[in-house]
């Protein structure tokens, strides 16, 4: 008898193919944005029905208001400073070290880790820019928000921990946190 020859049949399904390919770009888009547990800092402000936040509930102490031009030029509560002098002046606002009258109110709260701390009880970083501001220039004013932010926790988890901040324990870290949360509201004119 003779043998037949059997040819196998090894077509590649493209469309197969595909399908598995976007069902996996699905999942791990899906995958990485999924949000983590790890505490960001930042607090929701509440809004009114027109998106503004709700402000009206805050004495003007409590509020720096932040102004970048289409020129690109930054105006903090009316006076004009360079951008990178910001940092400065937000960390001196946020902590507000000498209970400055015309800066945040401050007030004991109880913290963990820390106990009873005379710490600001509200903040808000009010950053309006215009349609036609650099890209450059608002990534720098927010790189300088950031960096004020993460200093004064930087320097809290040193005076505490004699760690840095980003080395802490999730507990601690939401300790810091609340010591010192992100609260800037940004609106694009």
């Amino acid at each position: 008898m003779m043998s037949r020859s059997r040819k196998i049949n090894l077509k590649v399904h493209f469309v197969e193919t595909g399908y598995i390919a976007f069902l996996l770009l699905v999942f791990f888009v899906i995958f990485v944005s999924i949000n983590n547990s790890r505490p960001h800092g930042r607090i929701v402000i509440p809004l009114k029905d027109s998106g503004v936040p709700d402000v009206s509930t805050l004495k003007p102490r409590n509020i720096l208001k932040l102004k970048l031009d289409k020129d690109d030029r930054l105006m903090v509560e009316g006076e004009q400073i360079p951008i990178d002098q910001l940092k400065g002046v937000a960390k001196e606002f946020i902590d507000n070290p000498n209970n400055e009258p015309n800066k945040p109110l401050k007030g004991e709260r109880n913290i963990p880790y820390f106990g009873p701390m005379i710490i600001t009880l509200q903040h808000i970083i009010y950053f309006e820019y215009d349609r036609q501001t650099s890209f450059g220039a608002y990534m720098n004013v927010r790189k300088e928000l950031k960096r004020a932010y993460f200093e004064l926790r930087d320097e809290l988890s040193r005076e505490k921990w004699q760690k840095k901040y980003k080395t802490l324990l999730p507990d601690e870290k939401k300790a810091v946190l609340m010591i010192y949360p992100q609260q800037i509201f940004e609106k694009m004119n």
